[in-house]
């Protein structure tokens, strides 16, 4: 690192969740020990930490990490154990090791299978150094390659729902129009509402008030999966200054789509939980995506679209309704009132609380929010 880049540098803890990932974690190492900053030079290796929470392995994905500690460009490495299964307690358990030594005020959230940029570090520690932000989310996306090799899937997409899948250089190798298309980045400029994340950082004062990572559980016991949206509700609930960053990308690992097709085209790809997906980038699995593409049934995934981006922002501040009259026209005012009704009724902690409403208003106004979308956007015609 630089004199004039490490008077700047304050120091990121990086926590990364690890469950049979010996394919992928070499790879993720060498990303670590080639981290650069703004000028080009390798970080100090002494100026962030690593901090790997083992989530009941059954490979030798350890001892991976293990024998890249020391080497050169090698941050501090700390490996943890977390024996009860599931990436929430594992990102909790390195959460809480984190904050428990305050030399790096910084604490950045990611997966292990997925390809990070060589200054995604000091990117974050310039970011929040400044002030302006207490969280950033760093977009995530499949690779041009990827959707090269899927292409029936990446126009279904662009069609049925918009960009918000796809990269600019995707973008650009396709001939999506923006200006044309249903869901793009105006979400989160509108309701501060990231379109999606992979690289979820943080000052450790706003961790620490929004409670950090926890399970969350609906009314009839059953896990409240999505970790990320979660605290990203909780953060926004304390009135965390959020920011959303697309121009610096984190590499999807395309395995889910891949490894288990049908499922993901009836949108079960989460039901019942993760599942080992490892191994299966082949050409028939490719091949096999791009023929269902044409099976997916997007009106689901617009619904829910709709209930992640527009409706529950709301929720947590109703105050963006009268900012956004476009998306609401005839329903405006019953929309406000019932958040605002419900809200003197029942105390809002987390995303769980307010669930119950949240299905409630999607199921009532999607379709009319839809509508009022395609008007905006003049997708009409």
């Amino acid at each position: 690192m630089s004199e004039n880049s490490a008077q700047h540098f304050q120091g990121v803890d990086v926590v990364v969740p690890f469950y049979n990932e010996a394919s992928v974690l070499a790879d993720l190492c060498r990303e670590f020990a080639g981290q650069k900053d703004a000028n080009g030079h390798l970080l100090s290796s002494d100026s962030w930490r690593v901090i790997a929470v083992n989530n009941a392995s059954t490979d030798d994905s350890a001892g991976i990490i293990q024998s890249f500690r020391g080497q050169p460009g090698m941050p501090e490495t700390i490996i943890l154990d977390e024996p009860q299964k599931g990436v929430v307690q594992a990102r909790r358990t390195g959460t809480d090791y984190a904050l428990a030594d305050a030399r790096h005020p910084f604490v950045l959230h990611i997966d292990a299978d997925n390809r990070l940029p060589e200054t995604l570090i000091a990117d974050v520690s310039r970011r929040l150094s400044s002030g302006r932000a207490d969280v950033l989310a760093y977009a995530g996306h499949f690779s041009l390659d990827f959707w090269q090799r899927v292409p029936r899937l990446a126009q279904r997409y662009y069609e049925s729902t918009g960009v918000l899948e796809f990269c600019a250089e995707t973008r650009r190798h396709f001939g999506f129009d923006e200006a044309r298309a249903l869901f793009t980045r105006q979400l989160f400029e509108d309701f501060v509402r990231v379109p999606n994340q992979l690289g979820l950082a943080m000052t450790k004062a706003s961790l620490q008030q929004c409670g950090g990572y926890f399970r969350e559980y609906d009314a009839q016991g059953n896990e409240i999966l999505g970790e990320a949206r979660n605290i990203w509700f909780r953060l926004d609930m304390h009135d965390a200054r959020l920011d959303y960053v697309d121009d610096l990308i984190v590499t999807l690992n395309p395995r889910r789509l891949l490894g288990d097709p049908e499922r993901w085209c009836s949108g079960q790809s989460y039901a019942g939980g993760m599942t080992d997906l490892r191994d299966i980038d082949s050409e028939d699995n490719y091949a096999l995506l791009n023929r269902l593409a044409e099976k997916v049934e997007f009106a689901p995934v617009r619904r829910n679209m709709i209930k992640r981006f527009i409706i529950e922002p709301c929720v947590v501040k109703p105050q963006r309704i009268k900012a956004n009259s476009g998306y609401f026209t005839s329903i405006e005012a019953d929309f406000h009132q019932q958040i605002v009704r419900w809200r003197e009724r029942h105390p809002l902690r987390q995303y769980a609380d307010a669930l119950p409403l949240v299905l409630d208003l999607t199921e009532q106004y999607s379709s009319t929010i839809l509508n009022n979308m395609r008007y905006l956007r003049g997708l009409n015609g």
